[in-house]
């Protein structure tokens, strides 16, 4: 499409209701691991790049994103499978 700036992006979800304890734990294990620098290369090796953020981080990315292609989207009848 021309002029579109699109990025491909992949996030980690829990189940909605996950208690907060549980998804500070779990998101702090990722963060950690996405560190390692073995990690970080085999991922690039890959084509993927690692940016490990908060929750909230990745929800205001949700929301951008949506509210930016949100048109694009209706406009094309895109859908999830899920």
């Amino acid at each position: 499409m021309r002029g579109a700036d699109l990025e491909i992006w992949t996030a980690l979800a829990a189940p909605a209701g996950m208690k907060p304890a549980a998804v500070a734990k779990l998101n702090a294990a990722l963060v950690e691991v996405l560190a390692m620098p073995e990690v970080s290369e085999a991922l690039l090796k890959t084509g993927w790049q690692a940016q490990p953020g908060s929750p909230d981080t990745l929800a205001k990315r949700m929301r951008a994103d949506t509210t930016r292609l949100g048109g694009v989207i209706i406009m094309k009848g895109i859908h999830s499978d899920a």
